[in-house]
C-alpha cells in the first residue's frame, strides 16, 4: 500500500472561489444551459439509499435528488450557486465496520455546507458527503458559527480539511477502477471514523447523532467531551467526557486511523495518510511538571485521581523517551488522600499494560514490568513505579535513533512532525472483589535531544528476532569512578518484548540457558569486564568512564546466549552459544559527587 499524498480542502482555495465569476455548465455530461450547473455528489459513511435536500442561505428548498447507493445528481442555476448551500441527505445506510443498520433524519442527516460561489466557474462540480463535512456543517447549523470558523475549528483539531471534491467510495468493497488518491484518502477517513465510532461503541441511531454531538464538543474549539456551556456532552448512555477521560478522544481517532488501516474492514487496502493529522490534544508529556491526569470511578461511587509522570535517573530527561523509563503514578481520592492499594485486600492491584497503535496498520507491544516496583513506590503515599522501554518514537519529528523507521515502521511513513501512531500506557486497577477498572495514558515519546543513544539492538538468524541492550542507570561514587546498569530484552512476536533472563523463551522457540554480558568501557575493542545481574538487568560497578568535553561517553558491549532448541539439555546437539557484538550506547555521565569536608 502506498502512503497517500494530502489534498487539503484549504481555506485559502475556498476563499478564492468566492472571486470568481460565472458559473461553469457543468461536468456530468448531460444538457445544460449556460445558467446552471450540475453537482455530482457521494454520500457515503456506508453508501447511502435515500433523499438529498438542497437549501440555500435563507433555508429555501432549491432543489431535491435521489441518492443511490451513495450517488445522486443535482442542477443548480446560476444564483443558487452564488449562494453558500446547504446539503442534507435522510435516508440509510449500513455501517462498515459494525454492520450496524443507521437511520438518517431530517434532524440528523448525513451533510455538507458549500461556500458562496464554490461550484461557479469550477474544473470539478463533484461534493463529497461525510461524517466529517457533517461534523462542520452541524457547527453551523446547529452551533451558530460561520462556515470559515468551522472549518478553522475542525482543521485545527483534526489537523486538515475532508476535501469536498473527492468522492469516497466504499472503503469496505474492493477499489473502484479510475478513482485517484484523493478519492482513496475521502474513502479511507470514512472507514477510520466508522473504526472509530465503533471503538467508541456506538452502533445505529447514535452513530446518526455523533457528528452532532462532536460539533457540540467542538464548539469550544477542543474536542474533550465539554461543550461551550461547560458541561459534557451527551453520547447515548454516557459522556464524550466520560470517554475522553478513560482515553483521550483525539488519541482513540488516531488508533482507529491506524486500527482500520491494518483491519480486515480495509477491503480496499487504503492507507492512512501520511500528513494532516491531528497534532495537539493527542499525546502527553507526562513531566513532573506536566503529569497527565485520569480519573476513575469505583463500584462504590468513590472517585479516584491518577496522575502519572515519568520520573528517569539523572542525567537523563523526565520525560518519555525512546529508553528506559522510570513511571510514576500517584493516585489519591475526592479529598486529595493518598490511595494505598496494600490495604484493599482481597483481589486489589495495579498492573499496566502497552501497545503501540502505528499508522501503517501495524500494533506492537515493548519491554515493560507489569507490576509496580515495590522497592520504589510508597504506597502510603499513593505512590507507584514502573519500568518501562520504548521502542519507538510517537511521531517523526522526534523518531531519531528510536524505531521510526525500519523493523516496527512497517511500510508507511510519517511527514516531518506527524504522528507515527499512538502509545496506549493502560492502568488496570483491581478492586478487592475483583472489579476492574481501566484507564488510558498516551505518553508523548522523543527521541533523546542531547545525542544521547539509550538503545541499541542486534540480531542473528537463529534467535527469531533481535536482542535489545539498554541503558538503565549509572552512578558515580566517592571515588571518581562509575557504576553502570544496563537490561537486556527480547522480541519473541510483535506483542511481547520480554526481559531477556535465564529460561527466556525465544522468538525461534529456543529456550535461554545461559546469558553474558561482557562490557568494553572505553570503547577499544576490548570486552574486558563482566557485567553482574539477574531478570534482565546486570550491573558493572568502579568503572572508569571517560566522557568528552560535553560529558558524553560511549560503551560497546558482548552478549552471549547459550540456548536450547527443545528446553532439555539432556543432548547437546540442540544447544547453540550465539554472540552478539557491536552493541554501543552513549549517555552523558552523571555529575561527580561534591563532598564537604
Amino acid at each position: 500500500m502506498s502512503t497517500l499524498p494530502l489534498r487539503l480542502a484549504t481555506l485559502t482555495t475556498l476563499t478564492a472561489a468566492l472571486l470568481l465569476a460565472g458559473c461553469d455548465s457543468g461536468s456530468s455530461g448531460t444538457a445544460a444551459t449556460d445558467t446552471s450547473v450540475t453537482v455530482n455528489g457521494s454520500a457515503v459513511a456506508g453508501p447511502v439509499d435515500g433523499q438529498l435536500q438542497v437549501r440555500d442561505a435563507a433555508g429555501n428548498t432549491v432543489a431535491n435528488a435521489t441518492v443511490t447507493q451513495g450517488s445522486f445528481r443535482v442542477r443548480l442555476t446560476q444564483a443558487q450557486c452564488a449562494q453558500e448551500l446547504d446539503f442534507a441527505v435522510t435516508g440509510s445506510y449500513t455501517d462498515e465496520v459494525s454492520g450496524s443498520p443507521v437511520q438518517l433524519s431530517a434532524s440528523h442527516p448525513l451533510a455538507a455546507r458549500s461556500a458562496a460561489g464554490a461550484f461557479c466557474g469550477s474544473a470539478s462540480n463533484d461534493l463529497g458527503v461525510t461524517p466529517a463535512s457533517s461534523v462542520i456543517r452541524a457547527m453551523v447549523e446547529e452551533g451558530g458559527l460561520t462556515l470559515t470558523q468551522a472549518q478553522v475549528i475542525f482543521q485545527s483539531t483534526f489537523g486538515s480539511l475532508p476535501d469536498s471534491a473527492a468522492l469516497p467510495f466504499d472503503p469496505t468493497q474492493a477499489e473502484p477502477a479510475d478513482v485517484d488518491d484523493a478519492r482513496r484518502l475521502a474513502a479511507f477517513m470514512v472507514g477510520a471514523y466508522s473504526q472509530w465510532a465503533n471503538e467508541l461503541g456506538l452502533t445505529g441511531d447514535a452513530l446518526a447523532t455523533l457528528p452532532a454531538q462532536l460539533a457540540a464538543d467542538l464548539a469550544d474549539g477542543s474536542l474533550d467531551g465539554i461543550g461551550a456551556d461547560g458541561n459534557p456532552v451527551a453520547l447515548g448512555s454516557t459522556t464524550l467526557a466520560a470517554l475522553n477521560d478513560q482515553s483521550r478522544l483525539l488519541a482513540r481517532y488516531l488508533t482507529a486511523m491506524a486500527n482500520f488501516a491494518g483491519g480486515s474492514d480495509n477491503g480496499a487496502g487504503l492507507s492512512a495518510p501520511s500528513e494532516g493529522l491531528p497534532t495537539a490534544e493527542v499525546s502527553e508529556a507526562m513531566t513532573p511538571a506536566e503529569p497527565a491526569e485520569r480519573t476513575l470511578t469505583l463500584a462504590s461511587g468513590s472517585v479516584l485521581t491518577l496522575k502519572m509522570h515519568v520520573d528517569n535517573p539523572a542525567p537523563m530527561a523526565d520525560q518519555p523517551m525512546v529508553s528506559y523509563n522510570r513511571h510514576q503514578l500517584v493516585i489519591t481520592d475526592a479529598s486529595d488522600q493518598p490511595v494505598d492499594l496494600s490495604t484493599w485486600g482481597g483481589s486489589a492491584g495495579l498492573q499496566i499494560a502497552m501497545k503501540m497503535h502505528m499508522l501503517s496498520g501495524m500494533s506492537h507491544a515493548t519491554t515493560f514490568d507489569p507490576d509496580y516496583i515495590a522497592a520504589e513506590s510508597t504506597p502510603i503515599t499513593g505512590l507507584y513505579a514502573f519500568d518501562a522501554y520504548y521502542l519507538m518514537a510517537t511521531s517523526s519529528a522526534a523518531s531519531g535513533g528510536g524505531m521510526g523507521s525500519g523493523e516496527m515502521s512497517g511500510s508507511g511513513s510519517a511527514s516531518a512532525g506527524q504522528p507515527l501512531g499512538v502509545w496506549d500506557l493502560e492502568v488496570k486497577l483491581t478492586e478487592a472483589d475483583g472489579t476492574l477498572h481501566s484507564v488510558i495514558f498516551h505518553p508523548e515519546v522523543v527521541a533523546p535531544s542531547d545525542g544521547s543513544n539509550y538503545q541499541s539492538r542486534k540480531s542473528n538468524s537463529s534467535l527469531g528476532g533481535p536482542v535489545f541492550l539498554w541503558y538503565h542507570d549509572a552512578s558515580v561514587n566517592v571515588s571518581g569512578s562509575y557504576n553502570l546498569g544496563l537490561a537486556l530484552s527480547t522480541k519473541q512476536n510483535m506483542m511481547s518484548f520480554p526481559l531477556l533472563q535465564v529460561g527466556t523463551l525465544l522468538g525461534s522457540g529456543a529456550t535461554v540457558t545461559g546469558i553474558s554480558v561482557k562490557l568494553d568501557a572505553d570503547n577499544d575493542g576490548s570486552y574486558e569486564t563482566d557485567m553482574v545481574g539477574a531478570a534482565g538487568l546486570y550491573r558493572a560497578s568502579n568503572l572508569t568512564l571517560n566522557g568528552d568535553e560535553s560529558g558524553f561517553v560511549t560503551v560497546a558491549a558482548q552478549v552471549t546466549l547459550t540456548t536450547d532448541a527443545d528446553g532439555n539439555d539432556t543432548t547437546s546437539d540442540d544447544v547453540s552459544v550465539l554472540p552478539l557484538s557491536g552493541y554501543s550506547l552513549t549517555f552523558k555521565l552523571p555529575p561527580a559527587l561534591v563532598v564537604a569536608y
